[in-house]
């Protein structure tokens, strides 16, 4: 499933994002993953917990979950978009029209203490790389915030596919890369940015070492 390299922040350097439907909780009470918020946009939520990262998404109880994988990298969840035209970027097992919401974990092994960075040097790489990630064809928008000794949280939206438009959200540790990624037609941003906004904000990075 090495096809979903592409989902998580396209263009960044410091991830590699393999698989991506992994081994995880959605909803269950055993992990603490279960929830129950609404907003107008998508009704009622469920939550996803990663065993492997220690992450949680919400994502809304209608969408389909992905299947499971074997090493637990993450979840991916769908819902058509009804328009045909709207390619999604991806092919197996998802319909190219679905509408996607991606939550992977990954180690850092770009730029993590395993290949000698500490904090500091790993924000001055990714810094070092932002022009890098900016010069890419579909590049839209960037914003980055550096949470001292803990984490660089990176925010990123790309043109994505046919008529479609990305958002990532990034958690950059020295250990681990914890992203949620959400594809949809950019035509129907008034009915998806609302959602991602929601997810995005509701998103809990975990401690897991992966």
């Amino acid at each position: 499933m090495k096809r979903y390299k592409q989902f998580a922040v396209a263009g960044v350097a410091l991830s590699t994002v393999g698989v991506l439907a992994g081994c995880g909780t959605v909803n269950t009470t055993t992990s603490g993953s279960t929830s129950t918020n609404t907003i107008n946009q998508a009704g009622t939520w469920k939550t996803y917990t990663n065993d492997r990262f220690g992450f949680s998404v919400e994502y809304p109880s209608t969408w389909k979950t992905g299947p499971r994988s074997n090493d637990g990298d993450g979840r991916y969840f769908t819902t058509p978009s009804g328009m045909a035209s709207f390619h999604n970027g991806y092919g197996l097992g998802v319909a190219k029209s679905d509408v996607m919401l991606v939550a992977v974990g990954t180690p850092n092994a770009v730029m993590g203490s395993g290949n000698g960075y500490n904090f500091k040097k790993m924000v001055a790489a990714f810094k070092e790389n932002i022009p890098n990630k900016r010069r890419q064809q579909r590049f839209i928008s960037e914003s980055y915030t550096v949470v001292p000794n803990k984490w660089i949280v990176d925010t990123l939206v790309t043109k994505l596919g046919y008529g479609g438009i990305q958002y990532s959200e990034m958690y950059i540790s020295l250990n681990t890369n914890q992203t949620i990624t959400m594809i949809f037609p950019e035509s129907k941003s008034n009915v998806y940015l609302p959602i991602w906004n929601y997810v995005s904000k509701k998103f809990r990075p975990g401690n897991k070492s992966g």
